[in-house]
């Protein structure tokens, strides 16, 4: 299936572990973007102070046609739903969308918190 992102959005773009061979291919995208690397378990977590991803530049994500597959999932797998769009393309009410949204500012905090552990290692 495939899933369109609206224009503007990053409530996903929260720093998904990438694959290290991604983030070297594309990395002349964020230099100076004051984001720190760390390798484990065969991933690559790229720390930034504002817990987006550093893909996610004015507004838009400048990899999306070739985002990792971590990327492509959101809105698609159950368990990464978009806040605004069902898989099957139907806006959400207002009220799937506080629930979503609550879901996701939960994964924040999360990887706040996983970001912290990380850095003291």
């Amino acid at each position: 299936m495939t899933f369109q992102c609206k224009e503007g959005c990053h409530e996903c773009c929260i720093l998904p572990p990438l694959p290290k061979s991604f983030l070297l291919k594309y990395q002349h995208l964020v230099k100076g973007k004051g984001i720190e690397v760390i390798e484990d378990m065969g991933a690559c977590f790229v720390l930034t102070e504002d817990y987006l991803c550093p893909f996610h530049q004015e507004g838009k994500c400048v990899v999306y046609d070739v985002r990792p597959k971590v990327c492509r999932q959101y809105g698609v797998v159950k368990s990464m739903p978009c806040i605004y769009i069902t898989k099957s393309g139907r806006e959400r009410t207002e009220v799937e969308q506080k629930r979503i949204a609550a879901e996701w500012e939960e994964k924040r905090m999360r990887i706040k918190m996983l970001q912290n552990d990380i850095r003291k290692h």
